[in-house]
């Protein structure tokens, strides 16, 4: 809603002022033409920084890639896989410590959810677990992971990490060690 010069009206839903503009003020004409001005002498070069030049170039490669990125467990290092490759490894590991359960047991599993975070004082800010995929990670740091290659796989909800980092706080307060 426009409104005219000098008219004012009041917001139903919030009852706040208008938005209608305030009247120029002769004081800030200068200040306002400086600013102007300020603005008009900005010019833009091309840098040709070979740095950035990389990053494009492999963001670029990874945008075309059909491959997994996979990233190590300890370092910056990110290795490529296939796809199927991805899917056989995470499966492998997954299975090697989870079994498939029946569909009822996500519905359980948020009952005892809405049951702990009401017991630690948390249950306004956690919400239903979400499904979410687990991914894993390259144990690179180990010997020989290139003919024996490791994974770590990784999924903490919430909770999880809200009771290690008491667990983690009581032994490091007991023990007097800071790390």
């Amino acid at each position: 809603m426009f409104l005219k010069k000098g008219k004012t009206s009041t917001n139903d839903k919030f009852d706040l002022p208008s938005q209608a503009l305030a009247p120029p003020a002769p004081q800030m004409k200068a200040f306002e033409e400086d600013l102007l001005k300020l603005t008009s002498n900005i010019s833009f070069t091309k840098v040709n920084d070979p740095f950035l030049s990389k990053i494009g170039d492999d963001m670029k490669e990874i945008q075309k890639s059909n491959s997994v990125y996979v990233f190590a467990d300890k370092s910056t290092k990110v290795y490529a896989t296939t796809v199927d490759n991805y899917n056989k490894l995470l499966h492998e590991n997954v299975t090697k410590t989870c079994k498939m359960a029946e569909e009822n047991v996500t519905d359980n599993i948020n009952e005892e959810l809405q049951s702990i975070s009401n017991t630690l004082g948390i249950s306004n800010r956690i919400d239903i677990t979400a499904q979410r995929n687990a991914y894993l990670t390259l144990k690179d740091h180990k010997e020989n992971f290139q003919s024996n290659a490791k994974f770590r796989v990784v999924e903490l909800g919430k909770v999880s990490k809200i009771v290690l980092d008491e667990i983690d706080s009581s032994i490091r307060e007991k023990s007097k060690i800071n790390h």
